[in-house]
């Protein structure tokens, strides 16, 4: 009988060559949801205080040198229809509400989100969710190049709205970042106490070369949250 698939077998190696001197336990979870089907997880640590969303192009693999850069017990979730998730793929409004979910699952304490693209928007959709679903923590969203009614996502007045209610907002861009003027002028309109944070990366990079610029912003943003 073939032995059983071990995915994170090579997380010890790949920890030793970001410096990180002992890799933290790594799990992965599923919670099924009301919609049917389920949602996955990695968690990385004990209980996670940090929520990550990947780019809707990868999955929560893909996240895997920031949440060891990270060296704080975080979730890494997969999007619907990604990685380890089933159902089809869904809009991040859809996604939120199945995330919001998992994360009453796996974070319950957590205090900061945070997703790349349009898994920011999930993020966001899924901060509008969670006190619903018991996780009154979560108040702390990192945006990282999304903002509502970027590429082919409608100009959301929902998720606007729900961005001005947010009480502690950061929007870091890449190098590349498809942010536009107009974009950045309206966040600063809905909700003035957002920050903007640029890291010397482009898109394509922050889960690899630029992971360590990405695992030090959000660490600052949990600092503020009071996750660590």
């Amino acid at each position: 009988m073939a032995a059983p698939e071990n995915e994170f077998a090579l997380v010890a190696g790949r920890a030793a060559g970001l410096g990180v001197a002992e890799a933290p336990a790594v799990n992965r979870k599923w919670v099924n949801v009301s919609t049917g089907g389920h949602v996955s997880g990695v968690v990385w640590g004990g209980a996670p205080e940090i929520v990550l969303i990947h780019d809707p192009d990868h999955d929560a693999r893909s996240l895997d040198d920031v949440a060891l850069l990270l060296r704080r017990p975080v979730v890494v979730l997969d999007l619907p229809g990604s990685g380890r998730s089933n159902g089809p793929a869904t809009r991040p409004r859809r996604a939120g509400v199945v995330l919001a979910e998992a994360v009453a699952s796996f974070a319950g304490r957590a205090r900061l989100i945070a997703g790349i693209g349009d898994g920011g928007l999930a993020a966001l959709a899924t901060l509008g969710r969670s006190a619903s679903r018991g996780v009154a923590a979560l108040d702390g969203l990192v945006l990282i190049d999304a903002l509502p009614g970027l590429g082919d996502e409608p100009d959301d007045r929902v998720a606007w709205d729900q961005l001005a209610g947010a009480a502690d907002v950061e929007l870091v861009r890449s190098s590349d970042s498809p942010i536009t003027a107009e974009q950045l002028a309206r966040l600063a309109e809905r909700n003035a106490a957002a920050t903007v944070t640029d890291v010397p990366f482009p898109a394509g990079e922050l889960e690899t070369a630029g992971a360590a610029a990405l695992a030090k912003v959000l660490l600052a943003a949990a600092e503020r949250t009071g996750t660590t």
